[in-house]
């Protein structure tokens, strides 16, 4: 499920990125025609566009390495160490409903 769930999420943050971008550009372009920030400091828009490229390019490469490797699950070597399978003694078995259920006695016989 994870492998289905990391590449559409890293495939919506780029395309909100992006259209975070565009919006905001045409949101605020009478502000930049009124004030223009020095183009040394300024990062213009198809240096963004590359930028942003470069970065989606570098996550779908990490994207398709997760992809090749094996999924690995750990469980523990024994959950619980006392656990006995098994019923105690006296235990009566009967169905209720389609299902069996035990009846298990609180003492022991014979006391």
């Amino acid at each position: 499920m994870t492998r289905r769930i990391l590449p559409a999420a890293l495939a919506c943050i780029a395309l909100l990125g992006v259209v975070g971008l565009g919006f905001r550009g045409t949101a605020s372009r009478a502000q930049t025609t009124a004030e223009k920030p020095p183009a040394a400091a300024a990062e213009t828009l198809e240096q963004k566009v590359a930028r942003l490229e470069r970065q989606v390019a570098d996550l779908q490469k990490q994207v398709e390495e997760l992809k090749r490797r094996p999924a690995v699950t750990f469980a523990p070597a024994d959950p619980n160490p006392y656990y006995q399978p098994g019923l105690p003694p006296g235990v009566k078995p009967f169905d209720f409903n389609g299902e069996t259920y035990y009846h298990i006695p609180i003492r022991q016989q014979g006391r």
